[in-house]
């Protein structure tokens, strides 16, 4: 009896030291990660919001989308919103199949970062990227926006 219950100690210490190692060495790689992009960074709060509409500019790191336009006003309202390896791409294999007049519905996660220096950020990061239809490319006048060319 005596040999049962202290085999079954050893196991539930076995159990504890395991757990305890994996929560450590979990805890040492997010630190690692944290001193490898060399900030001392936290996320101070987070909303995941979505938003629709064209796409006035896309790369591998951001797409920019406008969501507001005032034609009687000549004005529109645009946001850059950062993509990174976790955000999922819908209806489509790759950005590059993604063109400027695009519809598309972005939904993201709004980040305030406090900084090292005391100083707070807000960062859009794309969660996923939803093609909604093709659109026609954008107009847009001389040496506005990314697709600009110069007049020859």
């Amino acid at each position: 009896m005596k040999i049962l219950k202290i085999a079954a100690s050893l196991i539930v210490v076995s159990f504890v030291c395991l757990i305890s190692f994996s929560f450590a060495e979990t805890l040492k790689s997010v630190e690692k990660k944290a001193e490898a992009a060399g900030k001392n960074e936290m996320i101070i709060k987070s909303a995941d919001k979505s938003i629709q509409g064209e796409v006035s500019g896309i790369n591998k790191r951001n797409i920019t989308v406008i969501y507001n336009r005032n034609e009687a006003a000549g004005t529109e309202e645009e946001m850059m919103v950062s993509i990174n390896k976790g955000t999922q791409l819908m209806h489509k294999r790759n950005y590059s199949e993604i063109k400027e007049g695009d519809l598309v519905n972005v939904e993201y996660e709004e980040q305030v970062v406090q900084l090292d220096d005391g100083k707070q950020e807000t960062r859009l990061v794309a969660k996923a990227i939803k093609f909604v239809k093709q659109g026609k490319a954008l107009e847009r006048p001389v040496g506005a926006g990314q697709g600009a060319t110069s007049a020859q």
